[in-house]
């Protein structure tokens, strides 16, 4: 009996050593182009992991995000079934502290109080078609690239199917 049994422990050990299987999702499969996160398609995105892709890509500012322990940015557009754009940025930085840092800093030169979307992530805010927010050691902003009437509801579903994504990550 323990022969016939022996190769399926075998392949069960080999299943649970085998390096990298429970671990977390590779960062190139955030924002992929084709996923559809809350009614948005993703049409583009941009992996920067280094600092140089940083700098060209904040045009100044970069900074502030590597001082608070920047590891990496992907940064994706995002169009609804009625053409309407947006785009998503998500900031992994060193820590869950770093990310509310950041946050504060990011209100703080915006001269904004934490707003009222504190349904997205650990900590919030929305103003201006956009919501900025914290969900472990990722500081992440959703933004309408239009201006119209409905652009809060439709941010913050975004931010909130984006949050659900992010899950995959930890």
């Amino acid at each position: 009996m323990f022969l016939r049994s022996a190769p399926s422990l075998v392949m069960i050990l080999m299943l649970f050593s085998t390096p990298g299987l429970w671990a977390k999702k590779p960062v190139t499969d955030l924002l992929t182009p084709g996923t559809m996160i809350a009614g948005a398609e993703v049409t583009d995105r941009e992996i920067i992991e280094t600092r140089q892709q940083m700098y060209d890509y904040m045009d100044g500012g970069a900074e502030l995000y590597f001082d608070h322990g920047w590891d990496w940015l992907v940064a994706a557009d995002l169009m609804l079934q009625d053409r309407r754009e947006f785009k998503a940025e998500v900031y992994r930085v060193a820590s869950h502290q770093e990310a509310l840092e950041l946050l504060v800093s990011q209100m703080l030169l915006s001269s904004r109080a934490l707003g009222d979307t504190a349904a997205v992530g650990d900590a919030s805010y929305y103003g201006a078609g956009m919501v900025m927010w914290v969900q472990d050691d990722f500081y992440v902003k959703v933004w309408s690239l239009d201006v119209y009437d409905a652009v809060r509801n439709d941010v913050t579903a975004l931010a909130l199917g984006l949050a659900d994504r992010l899950k995959e990550f930890r």
